[in-house]
């Protein structure tokens, strides 16, 4: 019971918004790359079989499925993407090395407020969206991360939806035990309000939330592009404050714009490929 003062209540059923949130939006403004694209990412880097490794991949962003305090959101969030490395060594830390913000793919990602010559493809993409829609570049960046995922998703067809749910139907007690392990000291160590037995149930909370939640993302992610873009549509108006046509146009737009990410992808694949061969 000590997880409710910490994440709030939660409806059993998780509700329509919070799942198409992520699945359309990826949980917040500041997450990078969606599920989607990490999965993709560290199934190139370590091969589809590696069920636990593509579950890691997309959990650093566990915190946006909870519905966490603000203070407990951000700590989590630095633990996860900066702090790694305190999970004990397995299949499943792999892939979730992958994801970090030092040399995984989200380094790749969040460049755009100094990136002044946009060297990276993600500020290419986001100035450009912003340029022809007129949305503000944060508002931009969460549509182009929305498009990526949308992207990613029809043109690798449903075997990425089936791998992305098989590979959250792989983990459990032990995965989850060890974010427990590496994360809950640290945890309450950062937030003052945190008991130890808050922050573990915290943890555990956000990890079996990001476990249901990404196995409704695996069910969208294998719909035609109609679908999701009438589903989406509606959502992301919410989000950007305007009418569900306008936010259509915003979506499709940028899925215009990233219609090369296989080729961008695949070459950040690489790099994290060879940056996770260095830290071994």
């Amino acid at each position: 019971m000590a997880a409710r003062g910490v994440a709030g209540t939660y409806p059993a059923r998780a509700g329509i918004a919070a799942l198409t949130v992520v699945l359309l939006i990826a949980a917040a403004p500041a997450v990078a790359w969606g599920p989607a694209m990490h999965a993709y990412v560290v199934a190139r880097v370590l091969g589809p079989e590696a069920l636990e490794a593509v579950f890691g991949a997309t959990l650093p962003d566990f915190n946006g499925a909870a519905r966490l305090r603000p203070t407990v959101d951000a700590a989590i969030k630095r633990l996860t993407h900066y702090e790694f490395e305190r999970l004990a060594p397995s299949s499943f830390a792999t892939g979730f090395a992958t994801h970090n913000g030092v040399w995984g793919a989200d380094h790749y990602a969040h460049h755009y407020p100094n990136d002044v010559d946009a060297t990276y493809y993600a500020t290419r993409k986001i100035k450009a969206l912003s340029a022809r829609t007129g949305l503000s570049l944060n508002l931009a960046e969460d549509v182009f991360e929305a498009a990526m995922d949308m992207r990613v998703g029809l043109e690798c067809g449903p075997e990425l939806g089936r791998l992305i749910r098989d590979a959250a139907r792989s983990v459990g007690p032990k995965e989850e035990q060890a974010i427990v392990d590496a994360f809950a000291a640290p945890l309450a160590e950062r937030v003052p309000e945190l008991s130890a037995e808050d922050a573990e149930s915290a943890l555990r909370w956000a990890f079996r939330a990001h476990k249901a939640l990404m196995q409704a993302f695996a069910v969208q992610l294998m719909q035609d592009r109609e679908y999701m873009l009438r589903l989406g549509a509606p959502l992301l108006a919410r989000h950007l404050e305007c009418d569900a046509a306008a936010a259509r146009k915003h979506l499709e737009a940028a899925l215009e714009l990233c219609a090369d990410w296989r080729e961008e992808m695949d070459r950040m694949a690489e790099k994290v490929g060879a940056a996770l061969r260095a830290e071994a």
